[in-house]
């Protein structure tokens, strides 16, 4: 899959690029349309990092922008913040501009990250 003009204004994606993400029906077509934030550039990472992409980032996206609707200056705090889903939520937060802030635990303390 390569990415289209709609992807401007996530910065990962170039126009054209090749790229990996978790598209809806018609997956097999030669041209198929996925949101350009859950789209991630195909060589950037090894095909068993993108496999687990798939699933992890769109929950992850759907839990800040569909759930929450997080926008510029809220407030979000992010338990687990280390894991999968915890990591991609904190970055998708981050780029709607929210204020973050995120726990995970280390032994039996809970640190701050």
């Amino acid at each position: 899959m390569r990415s289209s003009r709609s992807a401007r204004a996530w910065t990962r994606p170039a126009i054209g690029e090749q790229v990996v993400a978790l598209v809806g029906g018609g997956a097999y077509a030669e041209v198929v349309t996925a949101p350009a934030v859950l789209a991630i550039n195909a060589a950037a990472v090894d095909p068993r990092t993108a496999a687990g992409f798939g699933w992890v980032a769109p929950t992850a996206y759907d839990l800040i922008n569909t759930v929450a609707g997080v926008g510029h200056g809220d407030s979000v705090l992010i338990h687990a913040a280390a894991g999968g889903v915890g990591t991609l939520a904190g970055q998708f937060a981050a780029a709607a501009v929210a204020n973050l802030a995120g726990g995970t635990t280390f032994g039996k303390s809970i640190v701050r990250v």
